[in-house]
C-alpha cells in the first residue's frame, strides 16, 4: 500500500513541478536552453553544473516541445556513440538508443567524417550526428 501512495505522490509532484527561473516546464521535467556555444563535453559539464544533464528525448511530444523552444539553430542533446562499440548509441543516463527510433534527419546518422560521435537537434528540427568538438548551443533537462 505504501508503494502505491508513493507512486501517486511522485506523479502529482511531477505534474505540479515548478521550474527555476529561466527554465521551461514540460511533462514533469525542466528544460534550459544554453545559448553560449560549447562542444558536447563542455555543454554536458555546463548542464551538470546546474544539477541537470543534456536532454534525453523520450517521445514525439517532447521532441515537439523542444522544437518550440529552439530558434531553428543547432543544439546538443544527450545522445552519444558508445566509445567502446561504435555501432551503439547511448543516452547520458546510460540507456541504449535504438537507431530505428528517434527523429533522425534523412540518412543520419552517417558518421560522414569518421568522427561524428555526438548528436544535435538540427535546424530542420531533426537529429544529426556531428563531431563532439564542434561548438553549438545545448538543451539541459532536470
Amino acid at each position: 500500500m505504501k508503494s502505491i501512495k508513493q507512486d501517486i505522490l511522485q506523479t502529482i509532484q511531477k505534474e505540479i513541478r515548478q521550474c527555476d527561473s529561466g527554465w521551461k516546464s514540460f511533462d514533469g521535467s525542466c528544460y534550459y536552453i544554453v545559448t553560449t556555444m560549447k562542444n558536447w563535453t563542455e555543454a554536458r559539464g555546463f548542464c551538470k553544473s546546474m544539477n541537470s544533464d543534456l536532454v534525453i528525448i523520450k517521445s514525439a511530444r517532447e521532441q515537439k516541445f523542444l522544437e518550440s523552444l529552439t530558434d531553428k539553430s543547432y543544439f546538443w542533446i544527450g545522445l552519444k556513440r558508445d566509445k567502446d562499440d561504435k555501432k551503439v548509441w547511448r543516452w547520458v543516463d546510460g540507456t541504449l538508443h535504438n537507431l530505428s527510433d528517434g527523429f533522425w534527419y534523412e540518412d543520419e546518422p552517417n558518421n560522414k567524417y569518421g568522427t561524428e560521435d555526438c548528436v544535435l537537434l538540427w535546424k530542420e528540427e531533426k537529429w544529426n550526428d556531428d563531431d563532439c568538438i564542434d561548438q553549438y548551443k545545448a538543451i539541459c533537462e532536470k
